[in-house]
């Protein structure tokens, strides 16, 4: 039969239950981890990315290899992924140890990384650490330092290439190094571009920036362009920064 005082017995337990729904709610929810960075835009947009920072106004975000930036004023949030949870343990040794060793064969050699090529039509290649397309224009990353260079300007983009940081850039001579191979080959490929010494670039961009492409050179490249006055050549390096 129909047990009307039982059910009812069980209605006032569930009553008793929604209090507590909010704080279950939350206890489920903590168990989702985000693994990426995303980036939650006004019109509603989310944006996953392996990396996202803050430079001025601007929002940069990084997914694989290529490099695009928001106005900060369109965001209306930036979710930071969770740190990685620790491995699990193999349930076979044999599978962990072959795992292990394919692991340290693909790493190589510790100066080796993934780098994207950038092949100029005078024969000049520029190594990146990423690359992003813009109109008429390419931009490129190195080390901390953002550029740009004309379409025009690029026969070839080769991606996903294998770097080792022993290699020396083809052609010219820089006596101190920058500390990544990719800016000391843009400096010596603009020392040959604009017919500057090497080192003048390089000593211009340590004292006006540190390296940091956050930085602005225009009083750098006004000196620039009064060396090469004092030098009888046309100033040029202001036009092209």
């Amino acid at each position: 039969m129909f047990d009307i005082k039982s059910r009812i017995s069980k209605l006032g337990c569930l009553r008793s239950l929604l209090p507590l729904l909010p704080a279950l709610v939350l206890i489920l929810s903590a168990g989702v981890i985000v693994r990426a960075d995303e980036v939650h835009l006004r019109d509603g947009r989310i944006l996953t990315a392996e990396s996202v920072w803050e430079a001025g106004e601007t929002v940069f975000y990084r997914q694989g290899s290529i490099i695009a930036s928001v106005s900060k004023s369109d965001v209306v949030k930036i979710t930071r992924r969770a740190p990685d949870e620790a491995p699990l343990k193999a349930a076979s040794s044999g599978a962990k140890s072959r795992s292990e060793a394919t692991l340290a064969d693909s790493s190589g050699d510790k100066n080796g990384r993934k780098i994207t090529r950038l092949i100029l039509t005078d024969g000049t290649q520029i190594d990146a650490d990423a690359i992003w397309e813009d109109a008429g224009r390419i931009g490129y990353r190195l080390g901390k330092m953002q550029t740009f260079i004309d379409r025009a300007e690029v026969k070839s983009v080769l991606r996903d290439l294998v770097k080792n940081e022993s290699e020396m850039p083809a052609g010219g001579s820089l006596r101190y190094s920058t500390g990544h191979r990719g800016l000391d080959q843009l400096i010596l490929y603009n020392s040959v571009k604009h017919d500057v010494d090497p080192m003048l670039i390089y000593f211009v961009m340590r004292e006006e920036s540190a390296f940091n492409h956050r930085a602005v050179f225009q009083s750098g490249c006004a000196w620039i362009d009064a060396v090469d006055a004092r030098h009888g050549k046309a100033p040029g390096c202001a036009q092209h920064q």
